[in-house]
């Protein structure tokens, strides 16, 4: 197998990892699973109502259900002003 190839196996396996159950996620992985940039999500993340961070160690982590829930709230909220 051509390393390309392994490494790409290996991404999509950690984000099936993320996808499956509520973790506790670091910052680059809770984006990743908002599907938008790590600076977006810091950005979002100031505003009021996001989910707030866990302290891990010296890591912000999020809950995966709680940032989906607020996903999901924020785009209801933007289409009823639609």
């Amino acid at each position: 197998m051509a390393e390309t190839e392994a490494t790409t196996l290996q991404a999509l396996a950690q984000l099936a990892a993320l996808l499956d159950g509520d973790r506790a996620l670091p910052l680059e992985a809770a984006a990743l699973v908002l599907g938008i940039a790590p600076g977006t999500f810091r950005q979002l993340a100031a505003r009021p109502g996001f989910p707030k961070p866990a302290r891990m160690g010296k890591r912000l982590t999020w809950r995966r259900r709680e940032l989906i829930e607020w996903w999901e709230a924020e785009r209801d909220r933007q289409n009823r002003a639609a």
